[in-house]
């Protein structure tokens, strides 16, 4: 049997080889985590060059997205996750709890977070450029949009980070509404002209230069700012109204007409003869049809009036500018009263006749 002397030694002695053996794993994991780290990183260079090779071909921006987003993956990253995870297989690492908990969640929402920025500020970059410089509302809106995405994206990432470090995110996420509510009241008229002047640029119903109708205002818009737009009227003055407002009400976009109705009536007198009122539809039909913006539709003999004959008919001018349409009718109106003026038709206007069956005695 062994002496309390000689136990006293041996259990010295395993302590120090369980602690060797300790070290030695340890050292074997941050051997085998940097060689992983480096395969890792040539792995994703190569796929770098190569990506980028091929994006010289393409005008494409997602190609040049997904290199930046490479070129924004942490080695470091890389190396920490992995002793973290080879630890937890083959050593008596527990990333689940405690500290490594931490390092383990700090780590991955570190890069995370960076590719995720990285991502954003890229497409920022992408539709900004898209944009002329002197269109500042269109920029300040996408400015705005851009930045309400990195709030929300920090946002997020900051409740998942919390949530995984045991925080109670449902009280955090409660008392935050009741502030965020708070302020939404105080700032909501202006909060909705900025939401509204989003929508105006993303969905754009009208564009600046659009002729557009809203209620009774009737005008071309100038200027689409970030609370307001400028409407310029047909009577010359300036119109300014929120974009909320604007949203709010149905508008009519006559630059977005492909074509524009033309609808005239005209009446004869009771004496024309019955193949002159016959023939009415074909001259109108055959006038029209010279015109090559003009399409004809209809042409009918359809009521007896007071003192005339009343014809409707209908044509199309394929044109938006109200100007365009203006002059082809004036054109089409004086061809007919030169056709019927040679056909010997009279228009018809108001006529009375006054009879008086009186004798005069002397």
């Amino acid at each position: 049997m062994l002496s309390k002397g000689d136990k006293d030694i041996m259990d010295f002695l395993n302590i120090i080889i369980q602690g060797n053996h300790q070290i030695f794993l340890l050292v074997i994991l941050l051997l085998v985590s940097s060689i992983l780290t480096w395969i890792i990183d040539k792995l994703i260079n190569l796929i770098y060059r190569h990506v980028s090779e091929l994006a010289k071909n393409t005008s494409s921006p997602w190609d040049d997205m997904f290199i930046d987003l490479l070129r924004h993956i942490k080695k470091s990253v890389i190396f920490v996750l992995l002793i973290i995870l080879l630890g937890s297989a083959y050593l008596d690492f527990d990333y689940t709890k405690g500290f490594l908990k931490f390092i383990f969640v700090a780590a991955l929402s570190y890069q995370w977070t960076y590719l995720g920025h990285s991502l954003i500020r890229a497409l920022r970059k992408h539709y900004l450029n898209q944009i002329q410089i002197n269109d500042m509302a269109k920029l300040a809106a996408y400015g705005i949009i851009f930045t309400s995405v990195e709030i929300l994206f920090f946002i997020l990432t900051g409740l998942i980070i919390l949530g995984e470090m045991g925080v109670d995110v449902a009280a955090l996420i409660t008392g935050l509404g009741i502030g965020g509510l708070a302020v939404a009241l105080a700032a909501q008229n202006i909060l909705g002209d900025l939401f509204a002047s989003v929508s105006i640029i993303l969905d754009k119903p009208f564009a600046v230069g659009d002729t557009i109708s809203v209620n009774s205002i009737l005008g071309s818009v100038e200027k689409i700012g970030l609370k307001s737009t400028w409407i310029r009227s047909l009577g010359g003055e300036q119109i300014i109204v929120s974009n909320k407002q604007l949203l709010e009400n149905f508008i009519q976009n006559y630059n977005r007409m492909q074509k524009r109705r033309l609808v005239q009536r005209l009446g004869v007198i009771y004496s024309t003869p019955i193949e002159k009122l016959e023939a009415i539809p074909v001259w109108i039909k055959n006038i029209v049809q010279c015109y090559p913006l003009a399409a004809f539709d209809r042409c009918h003999f359809f009521n007896y009036g007071a003192y005339s004959l009343d014809f409707e008919w209908v044509a199309w001018i394929a044109t938006s500018d109200y100007n365009i349409y203006m002059d082809q009718q004036q054109k089409i109106l004086l061809d007919i009263f030169k056709k019927f003026k040679a056909e010997g038709v009279e228009f018809a206007y108001p006529t009375y006749l006054i009879t008086s069956d009186s004798k005069i005695t002397s």
